[in-house]
């Protein structure tokens, strides 16, 4: 059984059309990364997913049931989101923050069951949150409450993992971090990842699956030699891209104008 199906799926925001006609499924245990430039719309097909904005046609199934024919309590056990705009300062300890990532699996309105806090204690160990359990949040710095929204929703443990810049504020130690324990999550769980993100390095040491918004409702999508491909690439980023492979390793980077080979670089030779 499919994780997340896209039917037919049109999605518009104002006079911009994010995608046309698209039709993909993802599966567990599938890590997708969502790829474009600014304001191509990655959020906004982010949202779609999660019945926050409505699409012009077509239609979403998750764990084969339909986005519209779905309750948000229902939908709340299967999807889950990192928002890109991060964690507001609450009034509360880490510790009862993560706990709120419960709530649409609670036993009670007090979130106090022993499997609640169990999910809660296991998320707050994935991201070595530990000692941070009976911190006020508006005491963290930016990287920490990212880390705390990322616990909240390993402590939800959808069936989808939804993720809109999860790097931000993380430096390079808890990127890895991050990445481990959604890895690990995916396997306990039979979960997928859909993870929009402008690091295309870092989507493609951890995705096996891509989507790339080109713009004008076109897209391209697949595994990282169909997609992540200089042509495709340059295109969607409007700048001319290189790939360097050694190994099985492949690094994407913007060509500099002055740089030999690039077509700027070869204009100001002439």
């Amino acid at each position: 059984m499919s994780c997340l199906e896209l039917r037919s799926l049109t999605i518009e925001i104002g006079n911009k059309t994010v995608c046309r006609d698209l039709s993909l499924t993802i599966n567990p245990n599938e890590r997708w990364a969502l790829l474009g430039k600014n304001g191509v719309g990655k959020t906004t097909l982010l949202h779609s997913l999660l019945a926050l904005h409505q699409p012009s046609a077509g239609e979403i199934l998750v764990n084969n049931k339909s986005l519209r024919n779905t309750k948000r309590q229902e939908l709340a056990k299967y999807l889950g989101i990192l928002f890109q705009e991060g964690m507001h300062a609450m009034p509360s300890t880490v510790l009862e923050t993560v706990l709120i990532g419960r709530h649409p699996h609670a036993h009670s309105l007090l979130l106090d069951h022993p499997r609640d806090m169990e999910f809660a204690q296991a998320a707050l160990r994935s991201l070595d949150l530990e000692a941070f359990a009976q911190r006020q949040i508006d005491t963290l710095s930016g990287g920490e409450k990212q880390r705390v929204a990322l616990a909240m929703l390993l402590a939800q443990a959808p069936t989808v993992y939804l993720l809109d810049e999860p790097s931000n504020h993380l430096d390079l130690a808890f990127q890895v971090k991050l990445l481990s324990a959604l890895e690990q999550q995916l396997h306990q769980q039979s979960a997928c990842v859909l993870m929009a993100t402008h690091d295309i390095n870092l989507a493609a040491r951890f995705c096996d699956r891509f989507i790339l918004l080109l713009g004008d409702g076109n897209v391209v999508f697949g595994k990282q030699d169909e997609v992540l491909t200089e042509t495709a690439l340059s295109a969607a980023y409007d700048c001319e891209m290189r790939k360097l492979t050694a190994g099985n390793m492949h690094l994407y980077y913007p060509a500099l104008p002055t740089e030999p080979g690039s077509a700027s670089g070869s204009q100001a030779l002439i």
